[in-house]
């Protein structure tokens, strides 16, 4: 994962988080154009599961320069998604 300020042409500049079966076939995606609201990244850069399946995703907010670029608002460093069934 990694923040770009002009991304090469045809690329999807938006970050996210996607959940792949065994066979590499996409199931979810998580992430969003809003990358200040809950749920949505900004750059994504640590993933870990748990026991019961929930998702805790890490950001490089301050390494990628967003905390400046995105003040005054304090943009999420850690983010916990919990399995539904």
């Amino acid at each position: 994962f990694c923040f770009m300020s002009h991304p090469p042409a045809g690329h999807d500049p938006i970050a996210k988080v996607g959940i792949y079966d065994p066979d590499g076939t996409l199931q979810q995606s998580i992430g969003g154009e809003e990358e200040i609201l809950p749920g949505n990244f900004i750059a994504p850069h640590g993933l870990w599961a748990d026991s019961r399946g929930d998702l805790y995703v890490g950001e490089v907010v301050l390494a990628s320069g967003a905390a400046a670029r995105l003040a005054p608002f304090k943009p999420h460093c850690f983010q916990k998604f919990i399995r539904s069934a």
